[in-house]
């Protein structure tokens, strides 16, 4: 690998964890939102297991086939799953939050 490359991941390293549409700023929301700091703190680990999960997962199946292609597949289809999941929740939280209200109204 040359210095170029190892700069340019460095480079894209910094931007990704600098980038404040990350997941750093969920649990700083997280905190602003719950007003504490151990929030915050308690936010962040699972964003960091989830990243590691999502890594490892992409660099054994780049190794496993040893094709970029396979790690965009995956990319895509955990992207298709990530964006279903948050419908579902909104549709379940909304479902929740009108049986509430009903429940609370009667």
């Amino acid at each position: 690998m040359s210095w170029g490359q190892i700069l340019a991941l460095a480079g894209l390293g910094a931007f990704h964890g600098l980038n404040p549409a990350m997941g750093w700023l969920f649990a700083v929301a997280r905190g602003m939102q719950e007003r504490s700091r151990l929030v915050l703190l308690r936010s962040l680990p699972p964003i960091a297991l989830g990243h590691l999960a999502s890594v490892a997962i992409v660099a054994s199946v780049v190794s496993a086939t040893e094709s970029v292609v396979a790690a965009n597949v995956v990319g895509l289809v955990g992207g298709a799953v990530l964006v279903a999941f948050g419908l579902w929740r909104a549709d379940h939280r909304a479902d929740c939050e009108l049986t509430v209200a009903s429940i609370n109204v009667s």
